[in-house]
């Protein structure tokens, strides 16, 4: 993986918006994520694409 890939990924974790779900494919592990689909809500990736699956998103 490049620097400049680890840095968005990190990036993308770390911000309160998920990335465009045309940039969020492989190199990211299985978990959960700011839903692209849903505002306010975490979705599960399952490594290869978006599941089903929401759970309200925490605040800190």
């Amino acid at each position: 993986m490049s620097p400049s890939a680890a840095v968005r990924i990190v990036t993308y974790l770390f911000a309160e918006e998920s990335p465009p779900a045309a940039q969020f494919t492989g190199g990211h592990g299985p978990g959960w994520y700011p839903s692209p689909q849903q505002p306010g809500q975490m979705q599960w990736w399952n490594g290869a694409q978006w599941t089903p699956s929401f759970a309200p998103q925490q605040s800190e």
